[in-house]
């Protein structure tokens, strides 16, 4: 019995050790549900923790990025500066109007309004453009001057004039010298054109051609301005002369004379502006330069008479011959009377070289004659030639006459210009022009022609005429 219990015992035991192990256990698996309150005092500190965190940050926002700011430059280093200045007063082109180039290096700037261009550099740079005219009471402005080598600046043109009871352009601004060891001269400027209802037009000169250097050729001479009227009279303004060469080059062609006319519809007199002169020869090897052309006169009622032609240039060089003369302008008129311009002389040659020939001179034409002229329509004579070297050289032949046509009205060809004498040993002189053809429903009577130069020069040939011929020059 006492084993019996015994085992009852241990059997309850064990059976209460299984219960509280399985109770264990649930109790880890499956925990109680009940949360323990939390603690108010320190919630409380946690939500003042906040707010005080809150407020701090309100009170303080996020810092911004700070700007950012660029270095400052270094300073300016005296000596660059004056480096820099000094460079650019040496050597720079001129950029402000009529302002020179560099002190050694650089070309001029062109003028403002009627001033004149800038001048080169003293070694290297060519002469401003002067400025052209703007009111009426500028001209242009000159050209620049080149320094030792360089070309001049081209003259400015002239003021263009407009007027009910008369008009004159101004004239253009000679040109420039070219570099006094090379370069050419400047071209000179147009002369301002003219034109007015009633009264007078008169066109403005054409600016002289710049010089050139020792070896350069001189600057063509600008033309003259051209004039237009309605009732009146208008005249072209006179072309410029060629400028100058140096020790070696040509002269510089002469600027061409201004053309002339009356309105169709108008009536008055119109007279072509005469052509300037070639510019001289260089001093050792270089031509004259060419003669201008004359400008046409033409109206359709009154008188229209051409400009004449200007003389060829003379070259005193070693070895160069005389410019050729320029031509003369043609003359018209419907009613009335015209004449053509006289051609311009060949230039003379130098010590060795051949005499300029002389310029044609200027047609004619008239449609009905006055009542009471001696020659309604007139051909323009031809220029002489020119005289042959000193040394060695023929003269010149002379210029052929321009012809003559008249309706109803008388018609005369021009003479022929004489031949230009030779200068020198084993030279002969020019022949002489032939004169100018007439024709005419009324007389026409042709030219002369022009005597031959001394020696051996042959006469010109006598123009044809309508009525009779004009007479053959006389042979040397």
């Amino acid at each position: 019995m006492k084993v019996a219990k015994q085992k009852s015992v241990a059997t309850a035991t064990l059976a209460m050790g299984a219960l509280a192990v399985a109770g264990a256990a649930g109790l880890m698996l499956d925990p109680p549900t009940t949360v323990a309150k939390p603690n108010p005092l320190i919630v409380q500190q946690e939500e003042v923790g906040e707010i005080q965190m809150v407020f701090l940050f309100g009170l303080f926002p996020s810092p911004k990025p700070a700007p950012v700011v660029a270095a400052a430059p270094p300073p300016a280093d005296p000596v660059s500066n004056l480096l820099g200045g000094l460079v650019h007063s040496l050597i720079s082109n001129g950029d402000e109007p009529g302002e020179n180039g560099g002190l050694l290096i650089g070309s001029g700037a062109t003028g403002a309004a009627g001033q004149t261009g800038g001048n080169g550099g003293l070694l290297l740079g060519n002469g401003g453009a002067g400025g052209d005219a703007v009111t009426g009471t500028q001209t242009g402005g000159d050209g620049g001057s080149a320094g030792l080598i360089g070309t001049g600046g081209a003259g400015g043109d002239g003021y263009t004039a407009v007027g009910v009871t008369g008009a004159t352009g101004t004239a253009g601004g000679d040109g420039g010298h070219g570099g006094i060891v090379l370069g050419d001269g400047g071209a000179g400027g147009e002369g301002g054109d003219a034109g007015t209802l009633f009264g007078n037009a008169t066109g403005g000169e054409g600016g002289d051609g710049g010089g050139g250097g020792i070896i350069g050729a001189g600057g063509t001479g600008g033309g003259g301005g051209d004039a237009a009227a309605v009732l009146g009279s208008a005249t072209g303004g006179a072309g410029g002369d060629g400028g100058e060469a140096g020790v070696v080059g040509g002269g510089g062609t002469g600027g061409e004379g201004g053309d002339a006319g009356i309105v169709q519809g108008g009536a008055g007199t119109a007279t072509g502006g005469e052509g300037g002169e070639g510019g001289g020869g260089a001093a050792v090897l270089g031509d004259g330069g060419t003669g201008g052309e004359g400008g046409f006169g033409a109206t359709p009622s009154g008188a229209g008479t051409g400009g004449d032609g200007g003389d060829g240039g003379d070259s005193g060089g070693l070895i160069s011959s005389g410019g050729t003369g320029g031509e003369g302008g043609a003359g018209a008129a419907g009613i009335g009377t015209s004449d053509g311009g006289t051609g311009g002389d060949g230039g003379d040659a130098g010590v060795i070289g051949g005499g300029g020939i002389g310029g044609e001179g200027g047609d004619s034409g008239t449609g009905i004659g006055t009542a009471n002229p001696d020659i309604d329509s007139e051909g323009g004579d031809g220029g002489e030639g020119g005289q042959g070297g000193g040394l060695l050289g023929g003269g010149g032949q002379g210029g052929e006459a321009g012809d003559a046509v008249g309706g109803l009205a008388t018609a005369d060809g021009g003479d022929g210009g004489d031949g230009g004498n030779a200068g020198g040993l084993l030279s002969s002189g020019g022949n002489g022009g032939d004169g100018g053809d007439a024709t005419s429903g009324v007389s026409g009577t042709g030219g002369d022609g022009g005597d031959g130069g001394s020696p051996n020069g042959d006469g010109g040939d006598g123009g044809e005429g309508s009525s009779s011929d004009g007479s053959d020059g006389a042979d040397d």
